[in-house]
């Protein structure tokens, strides 16, 4: 039979050792401290099978005790990962502890270990030392959490718990905790230790108070603002003895559940490279939650633009027969989902695939595990409800967010951008009218760049999507040619020349005396040799050419 002790957290194994992850070293002289990250760390996430529970456990020796840990398993200045019960990893945090900042070793950056600048002076002391670190755990670290230790015995009183824990609250004014935290205050179990569920509260709720008006004195709305942080920023708190094991446990598994159905619980997998973005962003002196949804975007940003290109959409197919909601849907499951993204992968396709989304490969052959409706609402939510206020639909965000989720299931084993072409081939004749200068009807993101010989315009990179590289030797790698127009189906001949994706606006301006002209046009000649651009036009490799006296003869001519 186990033992009230024996549930939570698990001995372990022997010779096992927590990964120290982060650490803070002091720089040269007169420069910012270093935010040093051991990326060997990362393997613990390696060892969790699908969606591990995250703690956040925050404290000193009794907190390592409670973690079975020797006193020597981590350092004193450093936050750690550590499986500490099957399929549980816990940041193991004593970075406050932090008496004086140790230099760091000289010498090139490695794979092993990145180093980040940070906004902290190589001989801050303590207080300005522990700033940082409660810093670090309520924007870098809690948006991962489902749970928070805190150990009041390490910390030393309830008023240095119910202090942080105010401060905590206070930095999110104006500022969602899309998962608050479940904070467990953990003591010794003595009579002095206990503290009532009211009391806690109020003493919270006390210290916000003060904190917002030192802020605002004049401000008269501070008790219901203290009442509001108190409940947003946190799902629960809870004071429990540190040896009552099944009661932290059911916590812990109650908090993860809860994160999981809100959609912010995410695989081992994932996590790896999550962990990365959030200690790569909060050196940037910027506090603010870090966003899962934005940094899974970085590479892949929302296009400018794309509520104006929605509304023309909307308003060029109204009355035509189809289905404007599914089409958009559609759309916008492309641009969610790069290429490839729910396709079964090859081995010839994946590491393409896993570069673009800056993950490893590995991530990319589990399923999808973000939560559909809570991607599009960060997605694309404001977007379409600005959208729908233009268009006088209010139905139409809800309309959208359940055909975008229902698509996007329906698409887990099949290629996003070849099912929305094959949807919008089949209202080939609704097509027929439509031929919009501003919006790409492919992909209803981006304007277009390039006409078809029968009118309708597509962007470069649906043309990139659904055409094949020209085997013409005459044109450069980025022609590209289309066997079809995909709205109306009409046959394209011509090669459709693409702008490589690391070009600039390019400007040719053609200037000089009269008797300079015949110069400038052996140096388009020559130019054009050397470009290797065959027979087509050296203007048609510009965005625009500008000629100015003698640079107007070189314009007329068919170079």
């Amino acid at each position: 039979m186990q033992t009230e002790s024996s549930l939570w957290p698990r001995p372990l194994a022997p010779g096992s050792q927590p990964g120290c992850w982060l650490e803070l070293k002091s720089g040269m002289p007169g420069q910012h401290s270093l935010l040093l990250e051991h990326r060997a760390a990362y393997r613990t996430l390696d060892e969790a099978a699908g969606t591990p529970r995250i703690v956040l456990a925050i404290g000193g020796r009794a907190k390592r005790r409670f973690l079975h840990a020797n006193e020597m398993d981590i350092k004193n200045s450093a936050i750690g990962l550590k499986t500490v019960a099957p399929n549980t990893i816990a940041f193991d945090c004593e970075l406050h502890n932090t008496e004086v900042l140790s230099p760091a070793k000289a010498g090139p950056e490695s794979e092993c270990s990145r180093s980040h600048h940070i906004i902290l002076r190589t001989n801050s002391r303590r207080p300005q030392i522990a700033k940082f670190s409660w810093e670090l755990y309520w924007w870098a670290l809690i948006p991962f959490a489902s749970t928070v230790l805190l150990f009041k015995e390490d910390l030393g009183s309830w008023d240095t718990v119910f202090s942080i824990l105010a401060a905590w609250a206070v930095q999110s004014i104006g500022i969602p905790v899309h998962a608050p935290p479940r904070i467990l205050l953990l003591h010794d179990g003595d009579s002095t230790s206990n503290v009532g569920a009211g009391s806690m509260s109020a003493e919270i709720c006390a210290r916000i108070k003060t904190a917002l008006l030192a802020m605002d004195p004049f401000d008269q709305t501070v008790h219901f603002q203290a009442d509001f942080l108190y409940k947003t920023a946190f799902e629960a708190i809870h004071a429990l003895p540190a040896s009552a094991s099944r009661s932290i446990s059911a916590h812990i598994e109650k908090s993860f559940s809860n994160r999981l159905t809100a959609g912010y619980a995410y695989r081992s997998e994932h996590l790896k490279r999550l962990f990365e973005d959030a200690v790569a962003q909060f050196p940037d002196g910027r506090r603010r939650p870090f966003d899962v949804y934005r940094a899974i975007r970085a590479l892949n940003p929302i296009p400018e633009q794309i509520e104006d290109r929605i509304v023309d959409f909307m308003n060029l197919t109204y009355g035509l027969e189809i289905d404007r909601v599914k089409i958009l849907a559609s759309a916008l499951n492309m641009d969610a989902c790069p290429p490839g993204m729910h396709s079964k992968f090859t081995a010839k396709n994946v590491a393409a695939v896993a570069c673009y989304l800056r993950l490893s490969v590995s991530t990319l052959t589990v399923d999808l595990d973000f939560d559909l409706k809570t991607m599009f609402q960060n997605f694309y939510g404001n977007t379409i409800l600005r959208a729908a206020k233009r268009l006088g639909i209010g139905s139409f965000p809800t309309k959208v967010c359940d055909a975008f989720s229902k698509l996007t299931l329906e698409r887990r084993s099949l290629v996003s951008y070849r099912e929305h072409l094959q949807l919008i081939s089949e209202a080939t004749t609704s097509w027929a009218t439509i031929h919009p200068h501003t919006t790409c009807l492919g992909c209803l993101a981006r304007p277009p760049n390039a006409r078809l010989p029968c009118g309708h315009r597509l962007c470069d990179k649906c043309i990139r999507r659904w055409g094949k590289r020209a085997p013409d030797e005459t044109h450069s790698r980025w022609g590209f040619r289309l066997p079809h127009c995909p709205f109306c189906h009409k046959a394209c001949e011509p090669v459709l020349p693409m702008r490589p994706c690391t070009a600039g606006i390019r400007i040719l301006k053609l200037d000089g005396i009269i008797s300079s002209r015949y110069t400038q046009l052996r140096f388009l000649k020559e130019l054009q040799r050397l470009a290797g651009l065959g027979c087509c036009p050296i203007r048609d490799q510009f965005d625009l050419v500008i000629g100015a006296n003698s640079g107007k003869h070189a314009m007329g001519t068919e170079l």
